[in-house]
């Protein structure tokens, strides 16, 4: 009677799991400020516990920290972001003649295949390679421009995200002492220490990603604005946000601005190109070494199929997510095999 209530109660709460997941489903739409949100108060979490090691309480360390963050934030919306929103509009405007001047050189490439002489069947193949270059430099750009615009349509979700995350940090004992509540007693200390061990892969990996996007960001929109490339900010911060994604990212954030360059000027582009290599030893001898610490552990090879896979799953999310994910999955299979063994 005991194992058939036992197995009563495990019903219950899987249909109640699914019923809760469905909730989800159906309003996804709104959940976006809320993962935010979280991602917010995961990064800022770290500063708040060192203020409260030095004597603040939890609501006034909170209040000095997105104090600053806001100062920050505001210094950027006065001086930087009307330059974003300028170099968009710009960039949206003249994305057509840049489209059709990259068709124009293509086909003109096709032209001078065609006057060299060789054999049909290499004449058939270098233009169905030109042809599917052309079709997936059409596709980056356009989902380049997607991705931009709904960055900007979230622009709100993102005004209501550190709202969210100051009640989660204000509350953030209470929220995990309700979430023990829901882990029976005798499981309590190893599903915290998987909790522990989980938390030390995505710490050290979110947070130094997220410095290292900044820096590389910066050192970029500098370079280019140097080299007088149009549109550097944008591009700067293209270069930054795809710098997250291991071994792909620096070379998928430095299509964009070699791309608009080569158009004009293959010669200025040798030049982008040189700039983001050093840019890429800076960061990978100085920065990261300095700021990533703790790794997520996986073998390269491991990222590499993980970062192909997110990109096939989830395109850039995927791609910037699938790291993470895979070190989660690796420290909870540990664990898993672990246990068996036991």
């Amino acid at each position: 009677m005991k194992l058939q209530e036992k197995y009563q109660k495990l019903l219950i709460l899987i249909l109640l799991l699914l019923a809760g997941f469905y909730f989800l489903y159906l309003v996804r739409g709104i959940l976006f400020p809320f993962f935010m949100a979280g991602v917010i108060a995961y990064l800022v979490n770290p500063m708040i516990e060192k203020l409260l090691g030095r004597g603040f309480n939890r609501v006034g360390a909170i209040i000095l920290l997105f104090s600053m963050l806001l100062t920050i934030s505001l210094i950027f919306g006065v001086f930087g972001l009307p330059l974003i929103v300028e170099e968009l509009n710009s960039l949206s405007q003249t994305l057509p003649t840049y489209v059709n001047s990259l068709q124009t050189r293509l086909d003109q490439l096709c032209k001078d295949l065609q006057r060299v002489k060789m054999p049909a069947i290499l004449k058939q193949v270098a233009d169905q390679t030109l042809q599917k270059v052309e079709q997936a430099g059409l596709d980056f750009l356009n989902r380049l421009t997607d991705l931009i615009f709904n960055f900007l349509s979230h622009l709100m979700s993102l005004v209501m995200a550190p709202i969210i995350a100051f009640y989660i940090l204000k509350d953030l004992e209470i929220l995990t002492e309700s979430v023990k509540s829901w882990v029976p007693r005798k499981y309590q200390r190893e599903v915290f220490k998987l909790w522990n061990d989980i938390n030390k892969v995505l710490s050290g990996f979110m947070r130094g990603q997220f410095l290292v996007a900044i820096f590389i960001a910066i050192l970029t929109t500098i370079g280019l604005i140097i080299l007088k490339v149009n549109f550097a900010i944008v591009l700067g911060a293209i270069a930054g946000a795809f710098n997250v994604i291991p071994y792909l990212g620096p070379i998928l954030g430095a299509i964009p601005a070699v791309a608009i360059v080569l158009i004009k000027s293959p010669i200025r582009a040798l030049g982008v190109v040189i700039l983001f290599i050093v840019i890429q030893q800076i960061e990978s001898g100085l920065i990261s070494p300095r700021i990533m610490g703790e790794s997520v552990g996986l073998h390269p090879l491991t990222v590499i199929f993980a970062v192909l896979a997110g990109g096939q799953i989830g395109g850039v999310v995927g791609m910037i997510l699938a790291v993470p994910i895979a070190g989660v999955v690796k420290v909870i299979l540990k664990f898993i095999y672990v246990k068996l063994a036991e």
